[in-house]
């Protein structure tokens, strides 16, 4: 298995860098830069990918928020960790908190992984994202596959369903003891079922992992019956979210993006490079709203949580100007809100303000006074940072009328994080 080139977000790429004993080479640089910029067209998200820069005459490649795999057309791949990464030591660690994350965005319990989450941490990114999809996968073979009613055309000795009488005339003129039928047949031809094995084709030629190769063979033969899908978008078209298909949820978001190419944008310039890339911020938001809803969970009913609030702007006349907390949880009891919001950043009192964005806290300020003007009698915001090593002196801020930012942090450390999410939310539910 090729060693992939391993970096972290915002680290920089240039010509001759040494990286773990490799050195960037010019042609894997003109291929990275052709594929950003290819991505930069007609207001495309290359950019926003990575950034394009010189510094002292050469030109520099520099990772943003954005997580996941880049394979160039020579075969390098070059994966992106959260900037948690910082060393090789906790390489691994920083894995284990990316695969955590994504599980959270299709709400996929951690129960229905069959391979051990240090097995697949040592795995390159592209596996892990692979193996993900096939634990998802076993999960439901171990339930059964989806069932349904498929209409049959079919030429039969025997009289079933309907006849189709112009056909049967047409086929049968000769042959009298047949009979051109339709009939509902029930079997696995589900738009489901056919995307699922698409997936495992294109995964089996592109899977480098011995184990994910063989895991795939092996669900290979239980979709034996059903066949490909001649046409991804149609078939993502006919899934309808019922009961009895929510065990494919995960899979089928995984099939999206590795059928498609799609995750959180969309990418272009496959002659240079293929990603599977996904937002940070995004996933840091995803993740500490589905681990605060857990948790509120065991606070008694007056609570609600609402992700991505969007009932006021900032201006009523014209409506303008949306404003979007991430989590606002209510206390119907007592008519409180408390504002909560994401920040994936490094705080250090090294930066200005700690690091805490000017615009950031304007923002919140806004928030917290337009809830207010609607007499939700907002308690506090809360700015939620992981944590790092670095300590801050000034967590909490107090302004005109009662507006309360308190600054808190998060051990994304599996064993760690739900005892960060609960000295989080248990100060703020009694009465901060």
């Amino acid at each position: 298995m090729k060693e992939p080139i391993t970096i972290s977000e915002y680290q920089e790429l240039y010509v001759g860098e040494p990286i773990k004993g490799k050195t960037f080479s010019q042609k894997q640089f003109d291929l990275l830069e052709n594929f950003i910029l290819a991505n930069s067209e007609k207001g495309g998200d290359g950019t926003r990918i990575m950034g394009l820069t010189i510094k002292n005459g050469k030109k520099v490649i520099t990772a943003r928020q954005y997580v996941g795999t880049i394979t160039l057309a020579d075969g390098t791949n070059i994966e992106i960790l959260p900037k948690i990464y910082n060393s090789p030591d906790n390489k691994e660690s920083a894995k284990q908190i990316l695969m955590n994350m994504l599980r959270s965005l299709t709400n996929a319990p951690s129960k229905n992984l069959q391979s051990t989450d240090l097995e697949i941490s040592r795995l390159p990114l592209f596996e892990v994202f692979i193996r993900m999809f096939i634990d998802e996968v076993l999960a439901i073979v171990k339930k059964g596959l989806k069932g349904g009613y498929t209409a049959v055309n079919s030429n039969e000795n025997y009289l079933k369903g309907k006849l189709l009488f112009n056909r049967h005339i047409r086929e049968n003129y000769i042959h009298k003891e047949k009979f051109y039928i339709e009939y509902d047949e029930f079997n696995s031809n589900q738009p489901e079922n056919r995307l699922i094995k698409s997936t495992f084709l294109y995964l089996d030629k592109r899977s480098v992992s011995a184990k994910n190769k063989q895991l795939i063979k092996r669900l290979l033969a239980v979709f034996d019956e059903v066949p490909c899908s001649e046409n991804y978008a149609a078939d993502f078209d006919k899934i309808v979210k019922e009961r009895n298909n929510a065990s494919y949820e995960t899979a089928l978001t995984w099939s999206k993006i590795f059928l498609t190419g799609k995750t959180f944008t969309t990418f272009a310039g496959e002659k240079y490079a293929k990603a599977l890339l996904f937002d940070m911020n995004y996933l840091f938001e995803c993740y500490i709203a589905k681990k605060i809803s857990q948790h509120l969970q065991d606070k008694g009913k007056n609570y609600s949580l609402s992700v991505q609030d969007s009932r006021y702007y900032l201006f009523n006349n014209p409506k303008r100007f949306s404003l979007r907390p991430d989590m606002v949880i209510t206390d119907a009891a007592e008519n409180k809100a408390y504002i909560l919001d994401t920040k994936w950043k490094i705080l250090s009192e090294i930066n200005n303000n700690d690091g805490i964005s000017q615009s950031d806290m304007y923002q919140m300020y806004a928030y917290f006074k337009e809830y207010q003007a609607h007499d939700k009698n907002p308690q506090s915001i809360t700015l939620i940072y992981p944590k790092t090593s670095a300590e801050l002196a000034t967590t909490e801020y107090y302004g005109s009328n009662n507006v309360k930012v308190y600054i808190r942090f998060v051990d994304l450390m599996e064993k760690k994080i739900d005892n960060s999410i609960e000295a989080i939310i248990k100060p703020i539910l009694n009465n901060n």
